[in-house]
């Protein structure tokens, strides 16, 4: 469980790291600064050319910071380009616009601006950026569940950069391909694409994100129940990060070395590594990657019996996800605080917390759901697309063998015709038989999608029925300890008070005081009749065996509160000295009692019996 945090936080960094080709990792108050100053300079010189290269900066810097702002910036860009005809001013507007939509969610504006950027490219010799929008485009495939298209662009990307010995470009393509891979699950195909990836940077040297790539490595190791190589990996992440001075990856790799240690059961030694991490996180106000550090360091706590410890980090963990809100870390931070307050001994939150787990695990599961359905449906979307396309490009081409076939069959131009009307002819029919069975066949596919929304919606139903039937019985069993905590302690009580009259009689028989002791006494004995005492045993009672009174009462109306509540202890199979206790008389009376008891039941019974009869 720990180690997939890591991996979650590590793929989301670098994901964001390739993302934007490194142009946007410099966000600082200086870098700003700047660009400003250049952007007024341009505005000053009356150049348009500079005007169009300064905002193209400004808007880059701002995609992640502030996307709005970034927007406002590549369209006064496009503008102005578009009046000056500077083709890289156009196709760049169209590469930020991309970025910009991708990061708001807006998938379908973000794939049409970089188709546009390819279209505006084509013919400049700015290769290196095609590179760029490839990476760009498969992303925003990947994120959309369309994996084969976002692995088909990111190939692309990969083949013009190696053929353009763009580096950087085949670094940021071996890293995209496996990511993607590693979303799917397929981890094997996702090392080999990081590995080469870790070669090219190896090469390189300084300045190529080594760290994050050593990092993703170190994960996949770790999937695969490979500690060993995941911590050389990480370790030798550590290295580089240091060197390249990458803080949020450093905090990765030390946080990957504290997962390699929790798996092996090294506490000490996992608890060093993750507070390195922490502290690393929390100078850089990191929210996400604390909540992670929080996770990971309440959950060795937890294992090493530091309860106290693990109590404050996990309900960090819950504080600062109240703030952003991600259902996965609720419901981790949710099941780790009712597993510290089980081994605490404080039950009654132990189930709270239980409770808020199993809500948030089922909204995740909903989401998860909800997910899967629409990929479905961008996928099914995206064939027919495709399809359409392959007809198209089909008959162009047969439009031009026909033109061929003209030219040729020049000098026989009769025989040509009724060659080419009997050739017509066949390909209309066979195109009406295409497109009755791709009518077939898209019916048959709505069916299938329709009886497996069915088939889910019956499996989430069957789901919720077991969820309640748990819940029922996680609530019988909670009233189940409640009545036996209950009774214990009535019956404890109760002795102790037995064994204290005792000591009273005792001193009564030697004491001039008769009448201070007697009082005593009789309030003690009341005590053992206390009506809260009996009420808060029904309580309990009642919720572990909801009609016994009532049944009791239809059958048996005659029957003393005394002899009900016997009717109640032995019901429980309680033991006769304990009833005994309880009922602060002697074992032997509790026999009596038993005997006269059945002895009622029995003639109530036999009354019953005549009636009827």
């Amino acid at each position: 469980m720990q180690f997939k945090r890591s991996c979650y936080t590590t793929i989301f960094l670098t994901a964001i790291l390739f993302n934007f080709s490194f142009k946007c990792l410099a966000q600082g108050k200086e870098e700003l600064k700047r660009l400003t100053v250049q952007y007024e300079l341009a505005e000053k010189a009356d150049n348009d050319s500079l005007r169009v290269l300064a905002m193209a900066a400004l808007a880059t810097h701002h995609m992640v910071n502030d996307p709005e702002l970034a927007l406002e910036y590549s369209k006064k860009q496009f503008r102005l380009a578009e009046k000056i005809d500077l083709k890289w001013g156009l196709a760049n507007a169209y590469n930020v616009q991309g970025g910009v939509y991708d990061y708001k969610g807006d998938y379908k504006r973000a794939l049409e601006r970089y188709s546009k950027a390819i279209i505006a490219y084509t013919g400049l010799e700015r290769k290196m950026d095609l590179v760029d929008i490839y990476n760009s485009i498969g992303i925003v495939y990947s994120k959309q569940g369309i994996n084969s298209e976002a692995l088909t662009n990111m190939l692309k990307g990969l083949q013009l950069a190696i053929r353009e010995k763009y580096d950087l470009g085949i670094v940021s393509s071996y890293n995209n391909i496996g990511i993607v891979y590693e979303s799917q699950q397929q981890y094997d195909e996702s090392l080999k694409y990081y590995l080469k990836c870790l070669r090219v940077q190896r090469k390189l040297g300084k300045g190529y994100y080594k760290h994050a790539t050593l990092s993703n490595i170190g994960n996949l190791y770790l999937i695969k129940k490979q500690p060993s190589l995941a911590l050389k990996y990480y370790q030798e992440g550590v290295e580089d990060a240091i060197v390249e001075a990458d803080d949020p990856s450093l905090a990765n790799n030390y946080s990957g070395i504290g997962d390699v240690y929790t798996y092996t059961k090294q506490w000490d030694k996992a608890l060093e590594n993750h507070k390195k991490a922490f502290d690393i996180r929390n100078n850089m106000n990191d929210i996400f990657g604390l909540k992670a550090s929080y996770l990971s360091l309440g959950e060795i706590y937890f294992k090493t019996g530091n309860y106290p410890q693990a109590l404050k980090a996990t309900q960090k963990t819950s504080e600062l996800v109240k703030e952003t809100g991600e259902l996965k870390y609720h419901a981790e931070a949710y099941e780790q605080l009712s597993n510290i307050y089980e081994a605490m001994g404080n039950y009654p939150l132990a189930y709270q917390n239980h409770k808020l787990y199993k809500k948030y695990n089922d909204s995740i599961f909903n989401e998860g759901n909800t997910k899967k359905l629409t990929e479905q449906q961008m996928n099914f979307d995206f064939k027919l697309v495709q399809e359409k396309k392959d007809a198209v490009a089909r008959q162009s081409l047969a439009f031009q063998k026909d033109l061929r076939n003209y030219t040729i069959a020049g000098l026989l131009i009769i025989a040509a015709f009724v060659f080419i009307l009997f050739r017509q002819r066949y390909k209309l029919a066979t195109i009406r038989k295409q497109k009755a069975h791709e009518i077939t066949l898209h019916k048959l596919e709505n069916e299938m999608a329709i009886k497996d929304l069915e088939s889910q919606t019956l499996k989430t139903e069957n789901e919720n029925i077991l969820l309640k039937e748990e819940k029922m019985q996680e609530r019988l069993d909670y009233n189940q300890r409640e009545l036996a905590s209950t009774t214990l302690y009535l019956y404890q009580k109760n002795e102790m008070l037995s064994g204290l009259r005792k000591e009273i009689d005792t001193l009564h028989g030697n004491s001039q005081d008769k009448k201070q002791f007697e009082k005593i006494r009789s309030a003690m004995q009341g005590d053992h009749h206390a009506e809260s005492d009996w009420e808060r045993f029904r309580i309990h009672f009642e919720q572990v065996h909801p009609d016994f009174f009532k049944d009791l009462a239809e059958k048996h109306p005659g029957l003393t509160a005394y002899e009900v509540r016997l009717c109640a202890y032995l019901h429980l199979k309680m033991a006769t000295k304990e009833i005994a206790g309880l009922l602060n008389i002697t074992p032997e009376s509790v026999i009596k009692a038993k005997v006269r008891l059945n002895k009622k039941l029995n003639s109530q019974k036999g009354n019953d019996n005549a009636e009827n009869s």
